[in-house]
């Protein structure tokens, strides 16, 4: 989510160097070459953002589609489902617990 936001705001400065090129004393080519740093940088931090984002949000749905059926996830089962090495899909799933989104353990 840091990614996501740090995009789009590099991408904002960008812009906005883009729109103030012809008030520069140095010369418009200054901030048009400034705006597509900032535009090029802000759009790749976007792109992996989402895309963080999303495998997050696999492993999320997948883990308590686990636990509602199995009681347990099953971490070897869920990162072959998502596409993800098992290591990875164990950090993400980590991550959720502590922000609340997947439970630590079922309540029956």
């Amino acid at each position: 989510m840091k990614r996501l936001v740090w995009g789009i705001v590099v991408a904002v400065l960008g812009l906005a160097s883009f729109a103030g090129a012809t008030n520069n004393p140095n010369g418009p080519e200054a901030s048009i070459l400034l705006g597509m740093m900032c535009l090029i940088g802000g759009g790749l931090l976007i792109w992996f953002g989402q895309g963080q984002r999303m495998r997050e949000q696999k492993v999320g749905e997948g883990a308590l589609r686990r636990l509602q059926e199995l009681g347990h996830i099953p971490c070897e089962d869920l990162a072959r489902d998502v596409g993800l090495g098992e290591y990875q899909t164990r950090l993400i799933l980590r991550k959720l617990q502590l922000k609340g989104l997947v439970p630590l353990r079922v309540e029956r």
